[in-house]
């Protein structure tokens, strides 16, 4: 890399293209974990929002679909690490990284810990503007470089902000660049989710509620979704710019876009080297034909022996001696040894390679060249509270561990039961037909065994759900003599059992409220009445009014009842056990007439 571009970085839309061009040479298996990872998130955010924006249960469903966005978080930003190691090998020249068990797990547990932090730190970063390229910038490096190969978290968090905090004029401008190909992919995609229905019932003569109107397209849910698209759209290219990025950032101390290149070298310009070898060898001969002095054996240095490698002619990787050899085949076949009329056996002009060699070694010990060797770790962070990214990693841990041992059992029964058809004849000796009985005999068993099982669970739970109710203590009934309380605090059963056990007890004046009381909560069930603290009973009496012309004798009724009850509730008459009777009977008329 040139002193100016190790410095400033390439240019952003020099960037931008090769992204372009790394993601359009990306395999299939790349996009395939990206999609995978990706699209079950944006398909649960697109269900997250509509339901919890129109659903009458959003308040019940909200925690079970919290939680199940949360791991689709995770879900999908391991995948987008798989996705991102993929681009990085392609770029690197080598193959696709294996991601085992183990290395899929370490990525997993690396950015659950670290990128729900992006959820808080991004909307802060953005609204103060300066350092959103670099906070936003920390987060996709760490989706490049947390793949699990290293075992900690902090080197690859020192890792990921060491590429964040550099070249932040070219970090800078390709988010702009970015956020404007981006408005434009939004816009394109809107127009045509606009003009999809007409062209169908343009083409099909569909109609649709979108048809005729147009404004029913215009809701928050739509654009959601167009949000989604372009976010498809965009985000592997996002992906790919900081894969280059982180690339070249550490290439600067790594070396290894040396190594991609000598390793281009040695693919495509191995036979032009050997030809060149060959023409300088036929071209040195004549000359010592034509001398008639004695000539000194011509030697090569590094050359034919590094061609005449098995290794190297398959083009394989190679190793750091074979690097060195390949410098030195480079720097000694354009000083191929030339034949000399002295007879002096070494010259000014003739090349030592003991010499050489110990140049070689002098140079790569500079600083400059020293990318080979081993960085030393720097001092260790502070260590970070995380305590709800603890908490979200043992849910995660405990939900992984359980599906994961749910499907090996399952797995295993499966096989046992219903594996090779020939297998328990081989093993037992049995016939066909014999060990088809067996099986099913063992099938029958076992479903035998899960309904007892799940029998006696049933039974265990009924018992214990029973003694639970019994332990729960007794509510206590309202105080009727109180004025706080409504209609709506029992129901209508609840206030008429109250008001026979008052008037079995000689409270009249309390068991006429009572009664009262019930017959507001009978109309309020019917949705002839609404409840409310402040509405007096006045109010009530005009309120079933308006529904005079549909029930006229239950707002007669209703009406005697309330005049009754003022008397004797706010006034100064006593209540009897008569007039107490036909109050009742009037409450028990307009349960009938409603």
């Amino acid at each position: 890399m040139k002193r100016r571009q190790a410095q400033t970085g390439q240019a952003p839309l020099e960037l931008v293209e090769e992204s372009v061009h790394l993601l359009r040479l990306a395999p299939a298996s790349a996009l395939g974990a990206y999609y995978a990872g990706t699209l079950p998130f944006l398909l649960g955010v697109l269900y997250f929002w509509s339901d919890m924006s129109r659903s009458s249960f959003a308040e019940s469903r909200l925690p079970a679909a919290a939680l199940g966005l949360a791991l689709l978080f995770f879900w999908m930003k391991c995948w987008q690490t798989v996705f991102a190691n993929h681009l990085l090998s392609r770029l690197c020249g080598e193959t696709a990284p294996r991601f085992t068990v183990r290395r899929l797990l370490r990525a997993a547990l690396a950015q659950t810990i670290v990128q729900p932090t992006g959820l808080f730190l991004l909307p802060i970063a953005l609204v103060l503007v300066a350092p959103f390229g670099w906070v936003y910038a920390f987060y996709q490096n760490f989706t490049v470089l947390g793949s699990g190969e290293d075992a900690g978290v902090r080197p690859v968090l020192r890792r990921a902000w060491r590429q964040a905090v550099l070249w932040p004029g070219q970090n800078n401008w390709g988010l702009i660049a970015f956020k404007v190909f981006g408005l434009f992919v939004f816009f394109n995609v809107m127009t045509g989710a606009l003009a999809l229905p007409f062209l169908v019932k343009m083409l099909f003569g569909v109609e649709s509620v979108f048809t005729r109107s147009v404004g029913a397209v215009l809701n928050p849910t739509f654009f959601v979704g167009l949000a989604v698209v372009t976010h498809l759209c965009m985000d592997p290219l996002v992906k790919a710019f900081y894969v280059l990025r982180c690339f070249y950032g550490e290439s600067l101390q790594t070396g290894q876009d040396l190594r991609t290149e000598l390793r281009r070298f040695d693919a495509a310009n191995k036979p032009a080297a050997i030809a060149l070898a060959l023409l300088a060898l036929l071209t040195a001969l004549p000359l010592n034909a034509l001398s008639g002095e004695p000539q000194p054996s011509t030697r090569i240095v590094g050359i034919v022996p590094q061609f005449q490698n098995p290794a190297a002619a398959e083009g394989t990787k190679l190793g750091p001696q074979e690097d060195q050899n390949l410098l030195t085949s480079a720097a000694t076949s354009v000083n191929v040894a030339r034949p000399t009329r002295n007879p002096k056996p070494e010259t000014q002009d003739s090349l030592n390679p003991a010499d050489l060699d110990r140049a070689i070694s002098v140079v790569i010990q500079q600083r400059e060249y020293s990318w080979r060797f081993p960085r030393e770790k720097l001092a260790a962070a502070d260590k970070e509270k995380g305590t709800l990214a603890a908490l979200v990693e043992g849910l995660y841990d405990s939900l992984r561990d359980g599906l994961k041992k749910l499907n090996e059992w399952a797995r295993k029964v499966r096989d046992w039961l219903f594996g090779d058809y020939h297998r328990p004849a081989r093993r037992w000796g049995l016939g066909p037909v014999w060990a088809t009985a067996a099986k099913w005999l063992l099938v029958l068993l076992v479903v035998g065994l899960a309904c007892v099982l799940g029998v006696i669970a049933l039974r265990a739970w009924r018992r214990r759900r029973q003694k639970e109710n019994l332990a729960q203590p007794i509510a206590a009934a309202p105080d009727v003599a109180d004025e706080n309380v409504g209609a709506d605090q029992l129901p209508e059963d609840g206030w008429i059992t109250l008001a026979r056990d008052l008037l079995t007890r000689g409270e009249l004046r309390l068991a006429l409220r009572a009664f009262y009381l019930s017959s507001l909560a009978h109309l309020a069930e019917k949705n002839l009445l609404s409840l409310a603290k402040f509405k007096s009973n006045r109010d009530y009496e005009r309120e079933l009014e308006r529904r005079r012309h549909a029930l006229p004798e239950v707002t007669q009724t209703f009406s005697e009842n309330v005049s009754a009850f003022d008397r004797v509730w706010y006034g100064l008459h006593e209540v009897s056990r008569e007039s107490l009777d036909q109050f009742a009977s009037n409450v028990e008329r307009i349960k009938a007439q409603t």
